[in-house]
């Protein structure tokens, strides 16, 4: 934990360095699930409460969800309520979840809904 706060000793510098391109960036490179638990380092959401409060995990996903939520199609988007349920349900559920974990998450689910859209445009 000291170590990562040396790193990164304002909230700030944890979400400049944990942005919405990390997505893509996890899921190109072709890490997994088992090769990211190896990686040391990774900030979970428990790490990020204790050291920052929860509003840095909330905004931090909160950027993450938008990203998800901005493909689906509108009727299906979260409404801001819900988007704020949906980052309560994981703070709460999953704080052993790694910054990594959700962004691999993520992007998978972004990975079938643009097969999705592909194939219905091709038919």
């Amino acid at each position: 934990m000291k170590e990562f706060f040396q790193r990164y000793p304002n909230p700030n510098d944890f979400l400049r360095a944990y942005p919405v391109s990390l997505q893509y960036r996890i899921l190109t490179a072709g890490l997994t699930p088992s090769l990211l638990a190896d990686k040391q380092g990774i900030p979970s959401l428990s790490l990020l409460i204790n050291l920052y409060g929860e509003p840095t995990p909330t905004e931090w996903l909160k950027l993450q969800l938008t990203s998800l939520n901005s493909l689906a199609e509108t009727r299906l988007q979260m409404s801001e309520t819900q988007l704020y349920e949906t980052i309560a349900l994981i703070l709460s559920t999953y704080p052993q979840l790694t910054a990594a974990d959700i962004c691999l998450f993520i992007a998978r689910v972004k990975s079938v809904i643009t097969a999705r859209f592909t194939a219905a445009s091709t038919r």
